[in-house]
Order: structure tokens, then sequence, then C-alpha cells
């Protein structure tokens, strides 16, 4: 079953960086959600895995009037954290 991750206000962020342990995906904009795939996700067949999800979201400002190569961006962190179990039918 896939994971679907929603934040808001979405649409001000430049990119945003989604993690867990095994993926690490960065887009360019900021949609306001991404699915984790099925099978992305740690599980173990002798009890729950403990997994965090982090989105990182960046914005990129211009500085008029600063010096040639000046930049200035703001990230914002957040993450959850959540115990997954395999499950079989």
């Amino acid at each position: 079953m896939p994971l679907v991750v929603v934040w808001s206000p979405s649409g001000e962020a430049t990119s945003v960086r989604v993690r867990t342990q095994d993926l690490d995906v960065e887009s360019a904009g900021d949609p306001g959600t991404f699915t984790v795939a099925p099978g992305t996700l740690r599980t173990r067949t002798d009890g729950p895995e403990d997994e965090r999800v982090r989105v990182e979201r960046r914005i990129d400002i211009d500085l008029t009037g600063a010096l040639p190569g000046s930049d200035m961006h703001v990230d914002v962190r957040n993450g959850v954290d959540i115990s997954s179990v395999q499950g079989g039918i």
C-alpha cells in the first residue's frame, strides 16, 4: 500500500526533498504531496520496524543589491516517526 505524504502550504518552496531510510528524492517546485511507493518503507516479519519520513522544503531568495555571488535560502525540515509492519494475505 502506498503512503501519501501531504504538506501545506504548498507551492511556496523552490525545491522539496523527501527522505526515508531507503529513499532520497528531490524535485523542483513544491507540489504539496509525494507518494512513497509500496515496498519502499522497511518492514520486518517478526514485528514493527521504526521508520522516519522527512520532508525538507527550500526557498531560494534573490538578494537585490547584494554582492555578485551572494545567495540566501531558507530550509524547513519536518519529520514524522512511524512503525511499519509487514503484512500478508
